[in-house]
């Protein structure tokens, strides 16, 4: 009897022992799977803002590139016009300046015509410039104005009036082996510099009166009295 009353207990405790180590399989299987699902919830939500961010970066490129491109037009297509300019300095019976007819820069096409150049759709890989000038001359002479003489082409000039024409081209390409990345082509028809012995001493004269003195002047000496200040205060005051 007492072999059966042990041999029950024991059956009893395996039971009892089977029950426990399967709750505590099923409280692991439970712990792992909700240990998987919140793993995939944050790989989920990860992979979310990887991609919001990616397509902020990709807009915010887009933007970039766009306004890019648009300073990049509008450079290449920028033009510049100057005509009738005299730039003229006068004083002490000297009269010298800088005159200039026109200066054109504008951007052309491969076979030089001026027009408005959009190379992303064309998809050209070359830039053309185009400068003119024309009438540049430097002049040094006696002040000839309070005899009328105001007529340009009866200066005494230094520099004739010239005129010059240069045509860029500019590459795209980072390593430009078959062609040259700027190529520049220049033409001056002529070149005319002479100084006479009386523009030398007028430009002495010029440069003495042009450049400061280190010696220091009175402010307002007109209105100084030519008098010494110990025996005159009264008119000093």
């Amino acid at each position: 009897r007492s072999a059966k009353r042990e041999n029950k207990g024991n059956t009893s405790k395996s039971i009892v022992d089977q029950d426990r180590l399967d709750s505590i399989v099923r409280a692991d299987t439970a712990r792992k799977s909700a240990l998987a699902v919140r793993k995939a919830w944050e790989e989920k939500a990860e992979y979310t803002l990887m991609g919001e961010q990616i397509d902020q970066d990709s807009s915010s490129e887009q933007k970039s590139s766009f306004l890019s491109r648009l300073v990049r037009r509008i450079i290449e297509n920028l033009q510049l016009e100057i005509e009738d300019v005299h730039l003229a300095v006068k004083g002490c019976d000297i009269a010298a300046g800088v005159v200039l007819k026109s200066l054109r820069l504008s951007t052309t096409d491969n076979d030089g015509n001026v027009k408005f150049v959009d190379r992303q759709a064309t998809h050209d890989a070359f830039l053309h410039k185009e400068l003119l000038i024309s009438g540049f001359g430097i002049y040094l002479q006696e002040d000839m104005t309070s005899e009328g003489t105001t007529n340009l082409e009866d200066n005494q000039y230094v520099l004739s009036p010239l005129s010059f024409e240069a045509k860029f081209r500019e590459s795209d390409v980072a390593k430009c082996i078959e062609y040259p990345k700027y190529l520049i082509h220049s033409k001056l028809q002529s070149l005319s510099i002479k100084l006479s012995r009386t523009q030398l001493e007028l430009s002495h004269r010029l440069a003495s009166v042009v450049t400061p003195s280190t010696k220091i002047r009175p402010l307002f000496p007109e209105y100084r009295p030519l008098v010494p200040v110990s025996e005159n205060a009264q008119e000093w005051w």
